[in-house]
């Protein structure tokens, strides 16, 4: 994931689909705290294989 600046009108979202590459569980959850109305959550983890 990559941290961006979201403006207030990005506070509205009631669906948000995240991708992340390997579980990162404290990024998502800071992530999240910038969308308090969210109804829906979806994420695909990626696992990257050595």
């Amino acid at each position: 994931m990559i941290s961006t600046s979201l403006t207030p009108k990005l506070r509205t979202v009631k669906v948000l689909a995240l991708e992340s590459i390997g579980p990162d569980l404290e990024q998502v959850v800071s992530f999240l705290r910038c969308f308090p109305c969210l109804e829906k959550l979806y994420i695909e983890v990626m696992f990257l294989s050595c």
